[in-house]
C-alpha cells in the first residue's frame, strides 16, 4: 500500500524516475471514492468501479501544485502513455506554472 503521507510512499532516491511505482496508487486510498457533485462526464463511481486506476493523473495532478483546472471531459484527459512519460522523467503535462516553488531541484 502507498503511504502518501510521505514521500517515499510514491518516491525513492537514485532510481532517475519521478514516481517508483506504476501509477496506480489512487486505488489505495480512493477505492470507496463517491462525489456529490462529479463535474466529469464519465463520473468517477464509474472510473472507479471498473478499476480504471490508469485514468486518474490523466487529469489530476498528484501533488496539486500546479496552477490549472482539470479536465472535465475524458476525451481532454493526457494519454497514459503521456502519463507514464512523466512519471519516467519526461516533459510535464500538467504545464510549468507552480502554485508553490520546490525547495530544490534535483541534479
Amino acid at each position: 500500500m502507498v503511504d502518501a503521507r510521505s514521500c517515499i510512499g510514491c518516491h525513492q532516491e537514485h532510481l532517475g524516475s519521478r514516481v517508483s511505482g506504476d501509477g496506480q496508487f489512487c486505488a489505495s486510498c480512493h477505492e470507496e471514492l463517491t462525489l456529490k457533485t462529479d463535474p466529469l462526464d464519465v463520473s468517477h463511481q464509474v472510473l472507479v468501479a471498473e478499476r480504471r486506476w490508469d485514468t486518474c493523473l490523466g487529469c489530476h495532478d498528484y501533488h496539486g501544485n500546479h496552477a490549472r483546472t482539470a479536465q472535465r471531459q475524458t476525451r481532454d484527459a493526457y494519454s497514459i502513455e503521456t502519463i507514464r512519460a512523466y512519471l519516467a522523467d519526461g516533459p510535464d503535462p500538467y504545464g510549468s506554472d507552480r502554485t508553490h516553488k520546490a525547495r530544490g531541484t534535483r541534479e
